[in-house]
């Protein structure tokens, strides 16, 4: 939390997520300085209009795309405990609802997070569930982070986290048993980031890495997107659908963002 704040001020200009769609184009570019303003927003709106506090856990529901990742440092500047979740298909929820509903009831979550896009489609989800055709998602309120917040969260409001509270929840896949919690501490995040830079040599101007591992899955969570929070590279992620689709875009996107590492 206090990385984010001090490069928004020292390296506003300082690009640190890249996010490229299915189809190989850029679709979004953030600085420090935007997605710091941009996160303190959503922050705002939560705590002031949706009457979220500190401790509260969120289920961060998203499709690949920034606005995972502004929810996400949202809820780190207030002290909410997010949960990201393998966001299940609207059109066939059979398939993942269950074990998301198992998800969202043992962590005892009070919101679920997600974006317009999802919401969109989450519409079609809800005629089949009322048509009796599908498991019915838990009865929680949805908010739809990406463009609300009309003001910067107050500097007195922004947590001062402690090495040992719990920064996220990290559930298991649930692929062979129901999908299991752990406890992720800031102390966690810090001593592994700082490893991380250390042992692979991160940390320079010129490092890039580049991913196609899903942003809900620890490898990306804590290799990527809080290793660019704490200033060590500019994460460049795409969505795995589209390197399943086409392998070969992993490698024009090295080559395009000039990847130190993968």
């Amino acid at each position: 939390v206090a990385r984010v704040r001090r490069y928004a001020e020292e390296t506003p200009d300082r690009k640190i997520f890249t996010f490229i769609d299915e189809t190989g184009k850029e679709q979004a570019t953030f600085t420090c300085r935007e997605i710091a303003a941009s996160a303190r927003r959503i922050a705002f709106a939560l705590a002031n209009e949706h009457g979220l506090k500190r401790g509260d856990r969120v289920v961060l529901v998203y499709p690949p795309g920034p606005e995972f990742v502004e929810a996400l440092v949202a809820c780190l500047l207030i002290g909410l405990i997010p949960v990201p979740v393998s966001p299940p298909w609207p059109l066939r929820p059979e398939a993942g609802l269950p074990g998301y509903a198992g998800i969202v009831a043992d962590c005892q979550a009070i919101a679920q997070l997600t974006c317009r896009r999802y919401a969109r489609t989450r519409t079609f989800g809800r005629v089949l569930a009322a048509l009796g055709r599908s498991p019915k998602w838990p009865e929680l309120p949805w908010i739809v982070t990406d463009g609300i917040g009309t003001e910067p969260i107050a500097e007195a409001a922004i947590v001062a986290p402690g090495s040992e509270e719990i920064a996220f929840l990290q559930y298991t896949s649930g692929s062979t048993r129901a999908a299991r919690g752990v406890c992720v501490t800031y102390g966690n995040i810090h001593h592994q980031t700082v490893l991380t830079a250390r042992e692979l040599g991160l940390g320079r101007p010129e490092s890039v890495a580049c991913f196609w591992m899903p942003h809900f899955h620890d490898f990306a969570m804590i290799g990527g997107i809080f290793n660019a929070l704490a200033g060590h590279h500019h994460y460049v992620s795409f969505p795995a659908v589209a390197y399943l689709r086409r392998p070969a875009l992993w490698g024009d996107l090295v080559h395009r963002y000039r990847a130190t590492h993968i």
